[in-house]
């Protein structure tokens, strides 16, 4: 009898720990920084290079996983640059949004 209590709470546990995986996503104590550069295209002829500069003052969103919206958003300073904080393991994507411009590129380092 005490062996088979025994065995019931060693499975309880197991199936406790393992559903306990955490999701990416906000929580943890990881953080994903960097800076936002942006080059501004000729819209009628994409070879065609306007400008290039720190993506200052632009919305960058971030996807959790394989989420099909955006989980949080922040905005890039001044010089381009930005953070998420308090991220856990996992995969993300960010992207970029700017009213600024009709038509742009940009690269996250």
């Amino acid at each position: 009898m005490k062996n088979n209590i025994k065995c019931v709470i060693l499975v309880l546990i197991i199936f406790a720990t393992g559903s306990c995986k955490k999701d990416p996503g906000s929580g943890g104590n990881s953080s994903i920084n960097g800076y936002l550069h942006l080059t501004v295209i000729n819209k009628s002829n994409t070879d065609d290079t306007l400008s290039t500069q720190d993506g200052s003052n632009n919305d960058l969103f971030i996807v959790y996983g394989d989420d099909i919206s955006y989980g949080d958003k922040t905005n890039t300073g001044f010089d381009g640059k930005f953070e998420f904080k308090y991220l856990r393991k996992g995969k993300y994507k960010l992207y970029v949004y700017s009213e600024n411009y009709n038509f742009m590129s940009g690269f996250i380092k």
